[in-house]
């Protein structure tokens, strides 16, 4: 996942931004610390570390059409189901939910 998201910010393709746990931030810092690195360095990726669990992923693609993606996963990570939906009040609802997280997170920095 991390290589196509850096092949797509290096060519300006995508601009992307997300909200990780402290479980899934602990695992870049000790992981996935270089390929996050040269990440956020394309100036095209932030990444921000909330300090709370995140019980599923959220993703709001804004082009070609805008929709949500939910992705619920189990405790040790399997994706169990992935909801796609164009409705506004979703994608809303969506945009909402990240800019919380985002809001009470700090932005994710690397050493």
């Amino acid at each position: 996942m991390v290589e196509t998201y850096l092949t797509q910010t290096r060519v300006n393709r995508l601009d992307a931004e997300f909200v990780f746990g402290r479980e899934a931030t602990e695992h870049i810092q000790t992981k996935l610390s270089d390929k996050f690195k040269t990440l956020i360095n394309t100036g095209n990726f932030d990444a921000y570390s909330y300090s709370g669990k995140i019980p599923m992923g959220v993703v709001v693609i804004t082009e070609p059409v805008e929709h949500v993606l939910v992705v619920i996963h189990d405790d040790i990570g399997v994706v169990r189901g992935v909801i796609d939906s164009e409705d506004r009040a979703a994608v809303t609802w969506a945009r909402d939910w990240y800019s919380k997280h985002e809001a009470e997170g700090t932005l994710l920095t690397l050493s």
